[in-house]
């Protein structure tokens, strides 16, 4: 227990990412020692020799923001327990970059067609347009301006693959 205590008090609390990937050899397959749906977790190498498990969040994870988050973790670094592994640090920067697209803010990883495939690469054409289509309907769906979000006919509609004017005009796609 002295040693956890020790080690949690060597490390800062908010780690930086640069830090995460230094110990963890930039996320290294070989360091690879479990995942789950959230993320996975990697073994990192301490300066001083000793081993500790860090998580890496899937990347299309959104993480709370701002208050909830730290209050989250805060939470956890207060978890005490023989069979729980204690956090003794996190890192919460964010890698994504968010553009504005047409008054909208949209993940710039989704932004592009290179960019699902990259992420998902035995799509074929058509899962791909799949893909476009549902990112589309999920931009319109969450409108401010609920006027302008498509109805249940219109989603069917543009899932079946028929030309949905509603879904055409400000997509982040048109460009393809």
């Amino acid at each position: 227990m002295a040693s956890q205590q020790s080690l949690a008090s060597t490390l800062p609390t908010n780690l930086p990412a640069t830090f995460m990937k230094e110990i963890t050899n930039d996320f290294s397959a070989e360091r690879e020692i479990g995942h789950s749906v959230f993320g996975t977790v990697y073994e990192g190498a301490l300066a001083d020799g000793r081993m500790i498990a860090v998580k890496k969040l899937v990347e299309n994870t959104l993480a709370a923001p701002g208050k909830a988050f730290d209050t989250e973790v805060t939470n956890l670094m207060a978890i005490k327990h023989e069979n729980i592994v204690q956090l003794v640090g996190y890192c919460h920067e964010a890698q994504k970059k968010v553009i504005q697209h047409n008054g909208r803010y949209v993940h710039q990883n989704w932004r592009t067609d290179e960019q699902i495939i990259y992420k998902y690469p035995s799509l074929d054409s058509n899962g791909l347009q799949q893909v476009k289509a549902c990112i589309e309907i999920g931009l319109k769906c969450v409108e401010v301006d609920r006027r302008k979000r498509p109805s249940i006919v219109d989603i069917v509609d543009r899932l079946n693959g028929k030309r949905v004017p509603i879904f055409y005009q400000d997509s982040p796609f048109q460009h393809a």
